[in-house]
């Protein structure tokens, strides 16, 4: 008993180190979960949730977790990604079952509690929670990353455009930079030519004093070719007191760069000591940093610092001087004392006096750009130099004709005959700024453009939006308008519905129109309809404190275009009009023939001799000031301080331009604004307008054709389907193309016709009509679309010879359709 007493003693103590590890394990555990950056649910085989940390359930929308507790995850998850997600735990489940890893890593997108939409990347793995197989699911928000890759792909597009671009620059660039090279080395070849012939030893060095190259005078003097000279220092080349010498006067030049003339003694080739002049200045970069020194050896042996010796040395650096593109001059206390001839071209002088003994405030504009006085600002410039021994900047000048430019200025201080003065480099980059605004106006038009073009892209799909919508308004009220009589009470109701459709098809060729989507449709046309047609449509566009009076000429002639450009012109005009009245006024259009003799078509921009149709649209505004009636037409051109886009008058003008017409404008500051546009006249007839009755079908008889009749919109596919059964046809519905295909099969291809939108989610109707081919190769087909961009794929459906139908369309076009498409069959 004793012995039993102890195993069940230590079996006990074991057990409560077993329950106490088990509790320290849990609570890391639980540690861990609340320290996660990411969120925790577990849900089970149903999708409850049972568990989520507290920590992070602000991921969800959340602001505790019994706020999550006991829904379903699947609320989490984006309607149209739920599918896949089922799909990928189905197969991780089975994974578990068999004993493998289930764990699954997936992105999808995912809604808050309050419905707003996130991208999350979730890492689930099955478990076995409270006895019960459960899943453990780990969520990280990658809406930021996912947003940056997005963004990133357009950088990466728009990189594309511009290197495509870029690189039709870079061609004419190389080109041009072959020339500057040819001319470079020329003049290239003309310096070392111009240094070898100075009969003085001439050598120049970097800033660590390596030689970077010398003339044959000094490869003679020192009894070393340019090979062995380049690239070595004065040690390699002396003795080390002479080098030492050499050493501490190129160090006192780098420390006060500027010019240095002193008197050495050196010894030549031929044995002999020389007396020489030292005369050494740095030379700079581009970018006015010191890049060395170039030295120039005098021999003063015979006749030592004889008169000729220094006129002679002051010639040779005369020249250097004078050959430089930039204008260098030298300052001292009484004003500018010398300059080269590159000075007098650059400020526009024709001879030195001119510039000789000025102050560099009086080449500048009275202030510079940062508001400071040019000569105190100047004289501010000139103290730092002489203190800091250098000092480079930008610089606003001015010419001797009053034109201000731009310039780099680098001031050095050097000592000139005993004196200390400051030689000044000046370096024109006004044609350096003028490409630098060119590219960011260019940046600035290209923003804008794709501004336009996102507007343009979301006004086409509102348009296509809207064509399947009128459709089913067109086809039910026409429908429903052959089930009552005229005059009665419910015709009157409808038949003002049957208008509004027609007003807002009318609404959906301008949302086309602006955003280029409306294929041009160039024919005879009224100038006189068209206002009519457009004027009520034009008063609400403008203030109730402007008002239109139209004056139209009788006997108006026709002109050829495209009505729904036309109306864009029109539109655009009378906007730009009422714009220019903010208190209000009149607003003036009218129409008569002209005939412009050779004398007045010269006196109107782009005008030829002939006959035209004028329409005038003249307001009471605030006019236009003459500098800027030259640039009204141009794109992105604005008076406007806000609002404006500056493309509604380069519209109109580029719609005249494709319509052979042209536009004049007469205005003047106060006195309002008068837009004369002339349209060349034709002879052709106008075509009026087929309107069809709404009770035309009715004498259209289907006679128990079967139709398939293939449309995803739920609403166009049954009003189309009512009225195609309303006038004796069989129909088929289906709402794509696989649930076509598969009624089709069914039913052996026995059908007389198949009617199909073109863009529907999977396959497209083209695609759709191959397998349906297979089994009916003679089966007619008609095709429609609201779209009217390459979406719609109109050429290929004429190329195939099929009938196209565009929406939204009334009953007896729908028809009409109907029949020429069995006939083409």
């Amino acid at each position: 008993m004793a012995e039993e007493r102890e195993s069940s003693s230590a079996l006990t103590e074991e057990l409560k180190r077993v329950e106490a590890r088990l509790a320290e394990s849990e609570a890391r555990y639980d540690m861990l979960v609340e320290q996660s950056p990411d969120n925790i649910l577990i849900h089970d085989l149903e999708g409850t949730v049972l568990f989520t940390n507290i920590s992070r359930v602000e991921v969800l929308g959340a602001k505790s977790p019994e706020e999550v507790v006991g829904r379903n995850a699947m609320e989490f998850i984006h309607p149209d990604d739920r599918e896949m997600v089922m799909g990928v735990i189905g197969g991780a489940f089975e994974d578990f079952q068999n004993g493998r890893d289930s764990k699954r890593t997936i992105e999808h997108r995912m809604l808050r509690l309050d419905g707003t939409e996130f991208w999350g990347e979730a890492t689930g793995v099955f478990f076995v929670y409270d006895g019960k197989p459960a899943i453990q699911t780990i969520i990280r928000d990658i809406t930021a990353r996912k947003e940056a890759e997005e963004e990133l792909k357009r950088y990466r597009e728009q990189l594309e455009e511009l290197v495509k671009e870029r690189t039709s620059e870079l061609y004419s660039e190389i080109e041009e930079r072959k020339r500057t090279e040819e001319a470079l080395k020329d003049q290239i070849n003309f310096l070392l030519t111009l240094i070898n012939t100075i009969p003085s030893p001439v050598f120049y060095k970097d800033t660590e004093g390596r030689y970077l190259g010398c003339n044959a005078a000094f490869e003679e003097s020192v009894g070393l070719s340019s090979d062995d000279i380049c690239g070595k220092t004065v040690y390699d080349l002396a003795p080390k007191e002479v080098a030492d010498k050499y050493f501490e006067m190129d160090s006192a030049l780098f420390d006060k760069p500027g010019v240095q003339v002193y008197e050495c003694p050196v010894r030549y080739t031929d044995g002999k000591e020389h007396d020489i002049i030292f005369h050494k200045a740095i030379f700079s970069r581009s970018d006015g940093s010191v890049a060395g020194l170039v030295g120039v050896m005098l021999d003063i042996t015979e006749g030592k610092r004889s008169k000729a010796a220094i006129e002679d040395a002051v010639r040779k650096f005369r020249t250097i001087f004078e050959s430089s593109s930039d204008a260098i001059m030298l300052f001292g206390d009484n004003g500018f004392i010398d300059c080269n001839n590159a000075t007098l071209r650059m400020f526009g002088c024709s001879e030195s006096e001119e510039f000789l003994g000025t102050h560099p405030g009086e080449w500048s504009p009275p202030e510079q750009p940062d508001g400071r006085d040019s000569i105190e600002a100047a004289n501010s410039k000139i103290a730092r130099a002489f203190k800091e021994g250098r000092n480079f900047f930008e610089w606003t000048h001015k010419r001797a004709d009053g034109e201000s430019f731009q310039a780099e200025v680098l001031l050095t201080p050097m000592q000139l005959e005993g004196k200390m003065v400051l030689q000044a480099t000046v370096r024109d980059i006004t044609e350096r700024r003028r490409l630098e605004y060119e590219k960011s106006e260019l940046h600035s038009q290209l923003l804008q453009s794709q501004k336009m073009e996102a507007i343009g892209t979301l006004a086409g799909g509102i348009a296509h939006d809207f064509n399947n919508i009128m459709t089913v308004v067109k086809s039910l009220s026409s429908l429903a308008l052959t089930k009552v009589a005229p005059g009665s009470k419910l015709y009157e109701y409808l038949k003002p519905i049957e208008n509004a459709s027609d007003r807002c098809t009318g609404l959906i060729q301008q949302l086309l129109i602006f955003s280029q989507r409306k294929p041009c449709e160039v024919g005879p046309l009224s100038v006189n309809d068209t206002i009519e047609n457009l004027l009520g449509m034009l008063r609400s566009l403008i203030d109730e404190d402007i008002s239109i009076n139209e004056d139209l000429c009788n006997g108006l002639w026709e002109v050829s275009g495209d009505r729904g450009r036309l109306e864009q012109v029109l539109i655009n005009l009378i906007i730009n009009s009422s714009d220019a009245m903010p208190q209000g006024g009149c607003i003036r259009l009218g129409t008569e023939n002209v005939t412009l003799t050779k004398q007045e078509a010269s006196g109107i921009s782009g005008a030829v001799p002939g006959d035209y149709v004028r329409m005038t649209v003249d307001d009471d505004g605030i006019g236009i000031e003459p500098e800027v009636i030259e640039h009204i037409f141009e794109p992105f051109f604005s008076t406007k301080s806000h609002g404006g886009n500056g493309l509604g008058l380069s519209v109109v003008y580029g719609i005249l331009k494709e319509m052979n017409g042209c536009v004049d404008v007469s205005s003047e500051p106060g006195a309002g604004s008068k837009f004369s546009v002339y349209l060349p006249a034709t002879t052709d007839p106008v075509g009026g307008a087929q309107e069809a009755s709404v009770n035309e079908f009715i004498a259209s008889d289907g006679q128990g054709r079967r139709i398939l009749l293939v449309e995803d919109d739920m609403w166009v596919r049954r009003s189309t389907a009512m009225a195609l059964m309303e006038n004796g046809y069989i129909v088929e519905q289906a709402e794509d193309a696989e649930q076509a295909i598969a009624i089709f099969f069914k039913e052996k291809g026995r059908f007389d016709l198949v009617i199909t939108d073109v863009v529907m989610p999977g396959r497209d109707g083209l695609q759709m009509m191959e397998p349906l081919f297979e089994v009916n190769p003679g089966i007619p087909v008609l095709f429609y679309s609201g779209h009217v961009d390459n979406k719609a794929q109109l050429d290929s459906i004429i190329k195939k010879g099929f009938a196209f139908l565009q929406k939204p369309y009334e009953v007896p076009d729908l028809l009409r359709a109907i029949e020429e498409s069995m006939v083409r069959g």
